[in-house]
């Protein structure tokens, strides 16, 4: 997941009281990334628009929190083995 160029972006739209705009930060990602993060966010307080297939627009305030659920996510589903694993096997780690 990347932030587009590390910077917030504004989105604008038309509402019934008018013009607004929300700060967010563009998200490039593959395709799995993508649906992990929608299935993260369920309610999709954190996505602002689901722009294409790789991109997603999402609250500047959530990226944080997305990071960290990736992160447990990925702890408890991938599998990664230990250096004595490692050895053992004759093979290079990550």
């Amino acid at each position: 997941m990347t932030g587009k160029g590390g910077c917030d972006h504004e989105l604008f739209s038309r509402g019934k009281r008018g013009m607004f705009t929300r700060k967010g930060v563009l998200v490039t990602c593959d395709v799995p990334m993508k649906q992990l993060i929608k299935h993260l966010d369920p309610g999709n307080r954190a996505i602002i628009q689901d722009l294409d297939e790789t991109h997603l627009f999402v609250d500047a305030n959530a990226v944080s929190t997305i990071k960290r659920e990736i992160e447990s996510f990925v702890d408890k589903h991938v599998y990664a083995p230990t250096p004595d694993e490692q050895a053992r096997s004759g093979k290079p780690g990550r």
